[in-house]
């Protein structure tokens, strides 16, 4: 962990200063009637080293009431010339600022009708659009596309919202040693000259923001042992660390399964997926074209834990294929269930490879789940999304991470096999067309043979978590009157119907047994729980055991004065993972203090065998020593105790391990004194070793960030000049623009907010490795200077129509946490007087409420 107080990530903005599109639902529905059976044939011209691109698209579409003008989506530089029905006109009108064009009614019939239009788009190089990117290593170029939301008419004009499907045919011109991917198959490629010209299959009707095209001298991997062809592709730089035969393993099994799980086939032809630079995403489901962010290209062997959480994406997006490509909702209100069975899926596909991490990725989701819907921005499932901006605001953990756990409980409440007939029947019924929850219900619905509308009202139109505790008496050695009581959110007094397991254990022979599972349900805020009445008393009782149910725990007096005096006895992972998420609620909610926390997981990590459970653990320490504990000298005193630990452990676990990257990672972090940092540069000279740990250019990279946050300039200095030297990679020099900015240097910190917030020389990632850099926890005074400008930047946002892309990571990764209550003062003032859109405010609001609750539980410590 770098010492940042906060995750600091992107930041703002770029050379563009037209406005961000915003398609209402209102507007999007009219249009959907007006027009209908379209189909796109798009020409595009593409050449190394240009600023701008060519193309022509064909639109042809029914005109099913002709009362009113014809929009089209179109964010370019220029609309050459565009013919209606044959016939050139000049009557079309290009609204720049709003991203349309518009053709006159008068020009138009009822019935068919063609557009061609001939056009000059712009590169875009914040990840959405057409993204262009050149390697500084190689001087190689790689194009890739990202459209979700409303991205695509970046590309071409077109109608850009998921209930105009439409028909796409695609050739591409281009340089003759690139590779061009598409949806569909190349049918035939032509060359002239130093220029190939691919065609492509027409595609079967799908919604434009799954539509992709990526170019450049990608490197490629081909499997066709499987059902379906496979290929991927990477930029040539970075192949050396490609695990294909992983990704085409896993690809080939999740075909397997979710074929079987659907009763479906894969509805598209072919199987693409690329890694692409500068990708704003984790990965991106375009029809039989997957995009994927190189942070999953890993440069040294990864951990269990991290392979994992890339199988799990992989399944995640190919799970899309059906539910989204196939089935795409209507409008972006149910985005939340078309990422939350995608991810429901994709755990489910995990286990599905005999991947044991599949429970503790599960739970890992739903923590981002819990955090948020504590918020005072948390919001009920079933948003409200009257437009593209606040649909691009809901990818959150409510979107993603509630909805899977709300759908985990909807699983298990009607049963797996309920579930499994449920979809089955969704996907027959909707096939290649727009749904709405309406659908997926009605579905669910007849497999189960009842009505769900109270769980939807329950689960989906409410907000906020549920606590729920148990209390019981013994009597002779037996339970006697066990009971649920459900306690509402702070923002939500609803108490929801519930089903989850209750385990109980016992101690025997050192370790803690499980003797029973048994399944309850409850509601309201008292539930009789007969079933476990009369069983004998185990020692410990845990409520979600197996973690089926969305709910904050707590335990009863007994369970938990067991577990204080026992914790070392917990070893499962199902029990462990569950136990030590509801004590970091507890110092969350301060319900337990810090340093109770603090010396029960020490004490934890000194036997801890579990890799993933070490790293969340010590992810939980390092929160406590520079988010909650407020004083220096304390904090220098928890950091030295962490840094023996990682030192101590480092000696006892296996060489090569995961462990022992666990703890190698956490004695770097905690360096925190002059001899600590002298054994980091002794470490990157190769004068002191670790057996086991390959200092790689990556290490070397770790090691020289956190010297620089150390504001260790003479160690830094000379060492970097020789990694740059070694690693000319992207990365190399992100990584050096990061370590620039993190010097703790008033100087330091004006040139990266300079650079961040006016550079339009930088992409959107190198802004964010910069930002990466800018607070620093040891050095709360440098962020003060920057609390004014955080909030005049966003009315400057405002006023320049700065992309969403670009203020979004503004506004939410450079938010001076620092400044603590001043801050607080200046957020509140801004919330009162800003102009800002409602989307902009409700990111400042969601970093205020977590700086206040930091505060609190700062406070409550003292």
């Amino acid at each position: 962990m770098k010492r940042v107080f906060i995750s600091a990530t992107l930041l703002i903005c770029s050379s563009s200063t037209l406005a961000y599109s915003n398609l209402t639902e209102k507007l999007a529905t009219a249009r959907a009637k007006q027009v209908g059976d379209v189909d796109y044939q798009l020409s595009i011209e593409l050449d190394k080293g240009r600023e701008t691109f060519k193309g022509t698209n064909l639109v042809s579409f029914e005109l099913n009431a002709s009362d009113e003008d014809v929009v089209l989506d179109f964010d370019g530089k220029a609309v050459k010339e565009v013919l209606v029905n044959g016939r050139s006109s000049d009557g079309y009108e290009f609204d720049e600022h709003d991203e349309s064009i518009i053709i006159p009614k008068g020009l138009l019939k009822k019935g068919r009708n063609t557009l061609s239009i001939e056009f000059i788009g712009r590169f875009s190089h914040n990840g959405s659009g057409l993204h262009q990117y050149v390697d500084p290593q190689d001087g190689n170029e790689y194009l890739f596309t990202d459209f979700q939301p409303d991205n695509a008419h970046r590309l071409f004009p077109h109608f850009d919202q998921p209930t105009i499907k439409a028909s796409f045919t695609l050739d591409v011109v281009a340089p003759a040693d690139w590779h061009v991917i598409s949806n569909m198959p190349e049918t035939r490629v032509t060359q002239k000259d130093d220029f190939k010209h691919s065609y492509f299959a027409k595609s079967q009707k799908m919604s434009s923001y799954i539509m992709h095209l990526s170019a450049g001298p990608y490197a490629m991997w081909q499997d066709s042992t499987g059902k379906y062809p496979m290929r991927l592709f990477a930029r040539q730089s970075l192949a050396q660390y490609v695990d294909a035969d992983m990704v085409f393993a896993t690809i080939d099994n999740g075909f397997g399964q979710f074929e079987a799980y659907f009763d479906y086939p894969y509805p598209f032809t072919k199987y693409d997926q690329l890694f692409v630079p500068e990708f704003n995403a984790g990965a991106m489901e375009n029809a039989g074209a997957v995009t994927i962010s190189e942070r999953y290209i890993f440069r040294q062997k990864p951990t269990a834990s991290k392979q994992a959480r890339f199988k799990a994406t992989l399944m995640h997006e190919l799970a899309h294929m059906w539910f989204g490509n196939l089935v795409t909702m209507a409008w972006w209100n149910d985005l939340w269930l078309n990422e939350s069975f995608a991810t429901l899926m994709g755990y489910q596909g995990l286990d599905g490879l005999g991947d044991n991490n599949a429970q503790a990725q599960t739970a890992g989701r739903k923590r981002w789940a819990y955090q948020e819907d504590q918020l005072v921005t948390t919001h009920p499932i079933l948003a409200d999304i009257p437009d593209v901006l606040a649909a691009s605001a809901n990818f959150d953990g409510i979107t993603y991470a509630k909805g899977l756990a709300v759908l985990q409980q909807l699983k298990f409440y009607i049963s797996e096999e309920t579930f499994e007939k449920g979809i089955r029947i969704y996907f027959k019924r909707h096939a290649f067309g727009n749904t709405k929850l309406d659908d997926f219900i009605a579905a669910m619905e007849q497999a189960h043979g009842s009505d769900l509308s109270d769980w939807v009202e329950q689960w989906l139109a409410t907000k906020d978590v549920n606590s729920m505790q148990l209390s019981y008496e013994i009597k002779n050695g037996k339970l006697q009157g066990v009971t649920a009581h459900q306690m509402p959110g702070q923002h939500d007094k609803t108490l929801r119907r519930h089903a989850s397991y209750v385990g109980l254990f016992d101690l025997e022979n050192g370790q803690l047994v499980l003797k029973d599972k048994v399944k309850i349900a409850y509601e309201g805020a008292q539930t009789p729980l007969t079933a476990l009445n009369g069983r004998k008393a185990p020692d410990f009782i845990l409520p979600n055991y197996l973690d089926k149910d969305y709910v904050k725990v707590r335990f009863d007096t007994r369970s938990m004065q067991w577990l204080m005096a026992n914790m070392d006895k917990v070893q499962d992972d199902k029990i462990k993972g569950l136990v030590w998420r509801t004590l970091w609620d507890m110092v969350k909610d301060r319900e337990m203090k810090t340093e109770d926390f603090y010396q029960l997981a020490m004490r934890q990590l000194k036997v801890e065998s579990d890799a993933a459970f070490a790293d969340s653990l010590s992810s939980n320490i390092g929160s406590i020593i520079d988010r909650y504990t407020a004083d220096v000298q304390s904090r220098n005193l928890k950091r030295a105790q962490a840094h023996q630990l990682a030192k101590s452990r480092l000696s006892e676990v296996p060489k090569g391990s995961d462990l022992q990257r666990v703890w190698y990672d956490n004695l770097v972090s905690s360096a925190s004194t002059p001899a600590h940092y002298r054994y980091l540069a002794q470490l990157f000279d190769g004068e002191a070793s670790i057996a086991g740990i390959e200092m790689n250019t990556q290490n070397k990279w770790e090691l020289l960030s956190q010297l620089a946050y150390a504001d260790q300039a003479n160690l830094v200095a000379p060492r970097m000049k020789l990694l740059l030297a070694e690693d000319t990679s992207s990365m190399g020099k992100n990584m050096a623009l990061m370590i620039a900015a993190a010097y703790p240097q008033a100087q330091s910190k004006a040139q990266a907010w300079q650079n961040i917030t006016q550079n339009t020389e930088l992409s959107l990632l190198q802004k964010r490795y910069i930002g990466d850099g800018m607070y620093n926890v040891d050095y709360p005074q440098l962020a003060k200077p920057y609390i004014a400008r955080y909030f005049e930047t966003i009315d400057a946002i405002v006023k320049a129509n700065v992309p969403y892309d670009n203020a979004a990571y503004f506004i939410r990764s450079m938010f001076p946490e620092l400044g603590m209550e001043q801050t607080v003062e200046a957020a509140e003032q801004f919330l009162k007087t800003s102009k800002a859109p409602k989307t902009y405010r409700r990111m400042v609001m969601k970093s205020l409420d977590v700086l206040k609750r930091t505060i609190e539980v700062r406070k409550a410590n003292l």
